[in-house]
Order: C-alpha cells, then structure tokens, then sequence
C-alpha cells in the first residue's frame, strides 16, 4: 500500500521480473542496477504483464536501468542517487575504496572497527559533513521529511549530527558489515553476489516464483485501503509513515488507528519504527468506543530494543512491536 504510484509501479515491474526471468537477468537489473539489454527485456518479457497505468510509467522510465554518461545505473537515479553519486565522487578522491572493501571482507568485527576508525571515520565525519548533516535540506535530499529532521534535533542528544555519527559508528564498528546490504548498496551503488535481500539471492528465486502471484499493490492512503480491505488483518507493517501523520494529518492518523484496529483480532501484530526515541503519540489515541488505544495493546519492548540494536541502518530513533489484546 503507498500513495506514490512510483513505488508501486516499481514493485510491479519485480513482480514481472520474478514471473518471467531467469535469475541471472533479475539480479543484473535489481541486483547490479543495470542491463544492458533493459529496454529488449522490457519490451520482449515484462511490458505485457504490467497493467496499462504501469506500461504507460516504464515505456518513459525502463531507461533508468540503462548505464550513461551521467549514472551507472538505477541506483544511483533521483535525488537520493545523485547523493550517492556525489558520495561515490568524494570516496574515490579520497581513496577510500579499498579501505571500504576491506571492512566488507573482514573476517572479524575487531578487524572491521580498526578499519573503520584508523582509516573511515576521518574521512567519514569532517568538518564539512558534519556542517551538512545539520541542515535539513541536505536531509530532504537523502529521503528524511523535516518533521523527523526536526523530531531528531529537539529530542537526541546533539541534534542530527550527532544523531548520524552515533548511527554509523553501531553500524560500521559494532555489527558486522559481511551482510549489510543497505550499506553495500549506498557506498557501491549495488548489491554484491553474497551481499543482498533475500529476495536477490539465488536459493530464494525458485520460491519467489511460485508465491509472487500472492502480492498486491494498492496505490492509496493506508486508512483508504483499511476502508475498502474487506478482510481481517493479522500482521501489520506501517514502517514510519506516522510520524508525518503526526505531524501534519492527526485526524487521519486516528482514524487509521480506529479502522485499523476493528479489522484485527487478539493477537495480531502490528510493528512501526519513528524518528522519535520515544513514541509517545499513538497511546493517547482515542478508539471509537472513548477509551484510549493502549488498552488494547501490549507491547513487546525487550524485544523491540533488541532488534532495534540490531538495526542494519540505524537511520531510526525507536522500533515498536504491538499485539492486539480484547
């Protein structure tokens, strides 16, 4: 379910891909970013399994997976891309790229953080980044809407600066780097072999195959696809779209709440992460019958924290884990 028909378009064009590819040619376009035969492969396998709507937005678009002069390919498109690109420019100036690729490989985390902090941190965190990490449009350029920006500043101890370094150094000098994709993606511009989603690994595609017809997308507002649903929901995902809501629309963040929970049961779960280190406005909120939404969830919070630790981007202030109670 996402409001951005972009997203969903993208989704389809997998589903497509997963429907009709091999694994080879699937992983060199969402794997590597790029083939050099996107357009044949378009045209010739996914365009006529995607609706009208996603033809008309691909027949534009299925360029992006074509490396130029100005990207190397998908990942490094939109505005958030050309951050990575302007990243990429500065670790190759820097020299920086081998020392990266060791930490990737390092076959312990204590080889992995000497890396980090002897020849990274330096470089990672100067003067200029610091400069800029304290400045919301840089932020809005790498995805971070300014309600969370501002979430961050007022409440985390140094503001986003310190917020980002704090981030990165759990990430780079307290968990392992072998399996972090997200990292791998941002700082190469691609997913490696034994690097990636489970949905990009070779084992996994023959599953994917055989369950992919049981997706949906939904281009819509979560409260107007919990209005028109028509089934009971036993998991939910909402990732961070409420702090927004918060921010802005709290009368449909309640009414999301109350739809949503009369399309559960006991013992549904629902799971969020926030910018906020302490999410502290989704309790008050008031169910259709008067009393207030924590009556009806209990919260796995050892579990939460624990995982949240775990996080491979550590780009989130909390993660919560709710169950639906009677």
């Amino acid at each position: 379910v996402d409001m951005n028909p972009r997203q969903n378009a993208l989704l389809q064009l997998k589903i497509a891909a997963i429907s009709k590819l091999d694994h080879s040619d699937f992983f060199q376009l969402f794997g590597r970013g790029y083939h050099l035969k996107a357009k044949e492969i378009y045209q010739d396998c996914l365009r006529s399994n995607l609706d009208d709507i996603t033809q008309l937005y691909w027949d534009e678009k299925i360029n992006l997976f074509q490396p130029n002069f100005l990207s190397p390919g998908f990942y490094f498109r939109g505005t958030a891309g050309w951050v990575a690109r302007f990243l990429g420019e500065y670790i190759q100036i820097k020299g920086l790229f081998p020392s990266l690729d060791r930490a990737f490989r390092a076959r312990s985390l204590e080889e992995q953080r000497a890396i980090y902090y002897e020849e990274l941190k330096p470089y990672f965190w100067n003067k200029v980044l610091r400069w800029s990490t304290r400045r919301g449009l840089m932020m809005s350029a790498l995805g971070v809407p300014r309600c969370q920006f501002l979430q961050v500043e007022e409440h985390y101890p140094g503001g986003m600066a310190r917020f980002i370094e704090d981030g990165l150094d759990a990430v780079f000098a307290h968990l392992s780097l072998k399996d972090n994709y997200f990292y791998h993606l941002y700082l190469f511009g691609h997913y490696g072999e034994d690097c990636a989603p489970d949905y990009l690994l070779p084992q996994n595609f023959k599953t994917l195959k055989e369950r992919v017809g049981r997706i949906q997308t939904h281009t819509m507002s979560i409260l107007d696809f919990l209005q028109q649903c028509g089934h009971r929901i036993h998991k939910a995902t909402l990732l961070d779209h409420m702090d927004w809501l918060y921010a802005k629309h709290k009368n449909i963040l309640h009414k999301q709440w109350q739809q949503l929970i009369q399309l559960t049961d006991v013992g549904s779960k629902i799971i969020w992460r926030s910018a906020s280190l302490k999410v502290d406005f989704i309790d008050p909120i008031p169910l259709l019958d008067g009393r207030p939404l924590s009556s009806l969830l209990k919260y796995d919070l050892s579990l939460a924290e624990k995982l949240h630790q775990m996080d491979r981007v550590h780009t989130y202030g909390s993660f919560s884990i709710a169950e639906v109670q009677t």
